[in-house]
């Protein structure tokens, strides 16, 4: 029996013209279901994403939406 390797894949996000760092992850993690734990892992950030949305950096930009 042949094994078959599965790809992970995510929902490809463009950025807005003029959006901020935080906006963009907020969408992109929004897009793709994703924890703020999960996108940290993803773009090989760990915790530092739920960290920042605890501080409030990113919490302000997610609420907007």
């Amino acid at each position: 029996m042949e094994v078959v390797e599965i790809q992970p894949w995510l929902f490809q996000i463009e950025p807005l013209q003029g959006e901020s760092l935080s906006h963009f992850l907020g969408r992109f993690r929004r897009a793709n279901d994703l924890t703020p734990t999960g996108l940290g892992k993803a773009i090989g950030l760990g915790s530092a994403i739920a960290r920042w949305e605890n501080s409030g950096l990113i919490r302000h930009h997610l609420a907007s939406n």
